[in-house]
């Protein structure tokens, strides 16, 4: 008997696994042939059972407490299968048979150039892009333009600023200058897109700011010296005034730009006078290396680079030393007399040559006798004469000067130096005042020689005339 509800366990597990099976099929399953029972865990090897005996022969056990026992003489029926249907293909309906349905809520274009200004004074930089990049595809309207300009100049800030390019190429105004100049000064930025704008808006108060390009190096600097070169008349004035920036990178585009516009020499010059004055070293001498080297410094300047010279004579750096000698000997004036007089007697050779190039340009004599005085050195007086020969024929006067002082028998070095400048500068009233030297008795005779000598070589090239 025991052996019987076994088998029927086994039956009754056998149902319930299928069941399972067909619950998780999607398809409809039709039942499958029982496959064998699987052996019962024991080990031991199956016993060959007599004959099942009719249940109505047998006595029903006894139930137990909570258990079902099954109808005597009735074995159970094996369940139902339940079969899962597959849902029906649905069968396409034509779309004019479709029922009409509202559209998705959109914002009207309104709402979205509102929000988008709104975005431009935000704070977060994916804002920003999400408003520039609306309002740079959004077509000009020229009822908005002015709205548009000055909302983008909320981004005028770092970091910012340059987000709205693409806007400002469409929407940019006069209102916006600012906001490019910021972007142009950015630092590590691609700035050729920015200076084509500058290029485009021609507004003057870029100037400065492509100025300032001028220091890069490379593409960025080359594309601000081609804007500024090409730029209309009125930027004359505002460029003179960095003709000597101290930047040598801006400072040698800058020549460039210049020689490019044909600039007035005039204006150049102004503005060279001007920067001698400058606080800044560099900017300082290369106002003074452009004026020393200038074709030409008008007049109504001489007295204020003059003066400016006087002072860079004392300098430290030899380059302004240099360049203050050969402005005083373009641009000295009367005025300034007294003290290239008191130059002379300095002795530092820079400052007595600077003394002595003043009153060779003005034609002053009065310091002859103390500069003779000096002149008791051969090599102080070789400098002295080298100096009255590059000056060229202005030095006769101030030579002729030193010829009639005293004559010093123990150190002649002034009076032969003297008669050496007139060999080469003397014209004919050098030619009587060595005449009468050469004649002069109770002078060393090196002297009377040198006097002969000089005058003989003037009468010679009076004769050939000029060469």
């Amino acid at each position: 008997m025991q052996r019987v509800w076994s088998q029927r366990r086994r039956r009754s597990n056998w149902w319930a696994a299928l069941l399972i099976a067909l619950i998780g099929c999607s398809k409809p399953v039709s039942p499958a042939a029982p496959a064998p029972a699987s052996p019962p865990p024991s080990p031991s090897p199956p016993v060959v059972s007599p004959p099942v005996t009719p249940l109505a022969a047998s006595p029903s056990p006894s139930p137990t407490p909570g258990s079902q026992t099954p109808p005597t003489g009735v074995l159970p029926s094996p369940p139902t299968p339940l079969v899962v249907q597959a849902p029906p293909t649905p069968t396409p309906v034509p779309v004019s048979e479709l029922p009409a349905s509202a559209p998705p809520p959109v914002a009207s274009p309104q709402d979205d150039y509102a929000a988008n200004l709104a975005r431009l004074a935000s704070e977060k930089r994916d804002e920003v892009e999400q408003a520039v990049a609306y309002f740079a595809q959004l077509p000009l309207d020229a009822a908005k333009t002015r709205e548009v300009s000055q909302a983008l100049n909320r981004a005028d800030r770092p970091s910012f600023c340059t987000l709205t390019l693409p806007a400002l190429v469409v929407w940019g105004t006069a209102d916006n200058v600012p906001l490019l100049m910021r972007m142009l000064r950015e630092e590590g930025v691609e700035r050729r897109a920015m200076l084509d704008l500058a290029q485009a808006w021609n507004d003057p108060r870029l100037i400065e700011v492509l100025v300032e390009v001028l220091e890069q190096p490379f593409d960025d600097g080359r594309r601000a010296e081609e804007i500024l070169a090409a730029w209309g008349p009125e930027a004359d004035a505002l460029l003179a005034r960095h003709m000597n920036h101290p930047n040598d990178e801006a400072h040698g585009r800058l020549k460039s730009v210049f020689e490019k516009r044909k600039t007035s020499p005039t204006l150049l010059a102004r503005q060279a006078a001007a920067d001698l004055a400058s606080t800044n070293a560099q900017t300082q001498e290369y106002a003074a290396e452009w004026l020393a080297t200038a074709a030409e410094i008008p007049a109504e300047l001489h007295a204020a680079v003059c003066g400016a010279a006087l002072a860079m004579v004392k300098s430290k750096r030899g380059f302004d030393r240099l360049h203050a000698n050969q402005l005083i000997g373009r641009c000295a004036t009367v005025e300034h007399n007294a003290a290239f007089l008191a130059l002379l007697a300095s002795p530092v050779a820079e400052e007595w040559q600077a003394g002595l190039q003043g009153v060779l340009a003005t034609g002053d004599v009065a310091g002859a006798k103390a500069l003779a005085l000096r002149m008791t050195d051969p090599a102080f007086t070789g400098l002295v004469a080298r100096t009255m020969q590059e000056f060229g024929p202005q030095s006769e006067d101030l030579a002729l000067a030193i010829l009639k002082q005293s004559v010093n028998k123990e150190q002649p070095a002034a009076h032969l130096g003297m008669a050496h400048v007139l060999r080469d500068l003397g014209g004919r009233k050098s030619l009587a005042a060595l005449k009468s030297l050469a004649a002069r008795r109770g002078i060393p005779d090196s002297i009377n020689t040198g006097a002969r000598d000089a005058a003989a070589h003037i009468e010679q090239r009076l004769k050939a005339g000029p060469s």
